[in-house]
């Protein structure tokens, strides 16, 4: 499956979903550039939902860090939810469950960062 995502705002937080595989910069570029425009426009909370996600590599965690980097810069936060399989295998192996806010459900994440 090709890489796509929707981009909604619920509650003041900037929601991704993300589908697909992200493999390369070039299907990042895009979702990284509006995620800057956001940020600008004061949406400093980001939940990205892996529900649809199937494949992850090193692009795709650098991604999160930048993300992550620039909600926190303002104050904000990331959180990622739906996170399973073998992208879950990932974040245990690397440890990223130890750096990323992690929840098992949008709303779980939303309530978090209402909080």
């Amino acid at each position: 499956m090709e890489f796509s995502y929707l981009i909604e705002i619920r509650d003041s937080i900037l929601v991704i979903k993300v589908s697909g595989k992200i493999l390369s910069e070039e299907q990042t570029k895009l979702l990284d550039r509006e995620l800057s425009e956001k940020v600008n426009e004061k949406l400093y909370n980001v939940i990205i939902d892996f529900a649809n996600l199937e494949h992850i590599n090193s692009v795709g965690i650098g991604f999160l860090i930048r993300c992550l980097t620039k909600a926190r810069v303002h104050s904000g936060d990331l959180v990622i939810c739906h996170v399973q399989g073998n992208v879950l295998k990932l974040f245990e192996i690397a440890k990223l469950n130890q750096i990323l806010i992690i929840h098992p459900s949008l709303e779980d994440a939303i309530n978090f960062l209402n909080k």
